[in-house]
């Protein structure tokens, strides 16, 4: 009996808690695999990427990293970072690395990607989202009546050219849609005005669309010739570029697709 009133004792003063094992804190992307940085030209286009910790600490850690570019950017060309290691202050969950892209070093329609990855220092990185993809191309804002005026280096499918085609107006329909009013499409001459919708909605995809059945010229042969749409065209409001999608069509059938490109 008495060795049993012991045991009984001795159980009795151990606590539930004395049996909890606390993880360690590890070291992640804050649930995101990628994300897109369009980089402007202005000293305030500056993307953070955070890393995040998954115990709050009262001191101060530092988290290492590395960068690598799968697509060949390279830091001081198309980018600068802020370090390659982050610090998440005492008391905080997230600490950040800033990159900066270098406006200049994205021409035309270059795009790049950045791999943070974590590699140590004093959080173990976690085996999840161990790795993040900043993925980096340029930006400038629509100012849609810059678009007009002259585009002396239009060609049709990249061989006939180059000719001018005229912006005569261009018109604002709501923030991130318009549409431009275009002379001399398919080099037809004193041809009728067209219209080319303008879509800026999608950052990463601005687009262009001629609406159908658009009276273009007089055709010596077969009387009226018109335009209709064959898919979504581009444009670019750093460069002032378009690229139209279109087929030139009269009662009798119809010409081959046409895709026109436009410069200055």
């Amino acid at each position: 009996p008495l060795l049993a009133f012991s045991l009984i004792l001795v159980m009795a003063g151990c606590k539930k808690e004395d049996y909890v094992t606390v993880p360690p804190a590890l070291a992640h992307f804050t649930n995101q695999a990628s994300a897109p940085y369009y980089v402007q030209n202005t000293p305030n286009s500056v993307f953070k990427v955070p890393v995040g910790v998954t115990e709050v600490s009262d001191k101060d850690r530092t988290i290492q990293l590395t960068v690598t570019s799968p697509t060949g950017a390279t830091a001081g060309t198309q980018y600068t970072l802020s370090g390659t290691s982050v610090v998440i202050p005492a008391g905080k969950s997230i600490g950040y690395v800033d990159v900066k892209g270098i406006f200049s070093g994205f021409p035309g329609t270059r795009v790049d990607t950045l791999r943070f990855a974590i590699t140590g220092g004093d959080v173990t990185p976690a085996d999840y989202n161990k790795t993040f993809d900043l993925i980096l191309r340029k930006y400038c804002e629509v100012n849609i009546s810059d678009f007009v005026g002259n585009y002396n280096k239009s060609f049709d499918d990249g061989t006939y050219g180059p000719y001018q085609i005229q912006v005569l107006s261009a018109t604002q329909v709501t923030a991130t849609t318009g549409y431009i009013m275009i002379k001399n499409l398919w080099d037809a001459g004193g041809s009728t005005p067209i219209r080319v919708d303008l879509d800026w909605s999608d950052p990463a995809n601005f687009k262009t669309s001629i609406p159908t059945a658009q009276p273009l010229y007089i055709d010596g042969t077969y009387g009226q010739a018109n335009v209709r749409p064959t898919g979504n065209g581009t444009f670019s409001s750093c460069d002032q570029t378009f690229t139209l999608k279109y087929q030139v069509y009269v009662s009798a059938g119809s010409f081959a697709a046409t895709t026109t490109t436009m410069a200055r």
